[in-house]
Parts: structure tokens; sequence; C-alpha cells
């Protein structure tokens, strides 16, 4: 490896890195808004935490393998939607970084 293929601390490296994340989160905001997949795997978590939530209101305080199970089910879906949510997320600070930094529009 070269020495010219490395700029990790260079201007032009982080600029396209905060590029990336927007590209990244714009990919996740159209996998769940656009990709039928995407829709049933948000929606299909969306469900699995209510339905944990009101299961857990409902199951006995000493039947700790149900509760367990419940809250595995819960941090799976909480997982899905936290991680989607959290592209988006940095997607959109990367776009202010940029904003602020006149590389790109609004």
């Amino acid at each position: 490896m070269s020495d010219e293929n490395i700029e990790i601390y260079s201007e032009d490296a982080e600029i396209q890195a905060l590029y990336e994340k927007v590209n990244f989160s714009l990919d996740a905001r159209d996998f769940i808004e656009k990709n039928k997949v995407g829709r049933a795997l948000m929606a299909e978590a969306a469900r699995m935490l209510m339905e944990a939530r009101t299961q857990l209101e409902t199951v006995a305080p000493t039947d700790v393998e149900a509760i367990s199970t419940l809250q595995v089910e819960s941090r799976a879906a909480r997982t899905v939607i936290n991680t989607l949510g959290g592209i988006i997320t940095d997607g959109n600070g990367a776009a202010e970084q940029l904003h602020q930094l006149d590389r790109i529009e609004e």
C-alpha cells in the first residue's frame, strides 16, 4: 500500500465520509419508504415491539421464562428500528455538516 492512497486525516477524506453517510442514509430511507421488504420489516418490528410491551403488562411477574422471551423479542425489534433510524439520523447530521461547509444544498 503506498502513502498516496492513505488520506485518513485529509479534508477530502472527511468530506467523502460525510457524503457516504448521507448516501447511506438515503438508501435506508428508501428501503423503509419505497421497498416492500423494508416496509414489511419495519411494520413487523413495530408490531413485535408493541406486542411484547402489551404482553409484558399482563405476564406474571414470576414467569421468568416468558419475561425473558418477551425482552428478547422487544430487543430484536428495537434493534431493527434503532439501526435504520440511526443510519438516517447520522446521514441527517452529515448533511447538516456539509451544508455548513457549503458542500450541499438543502
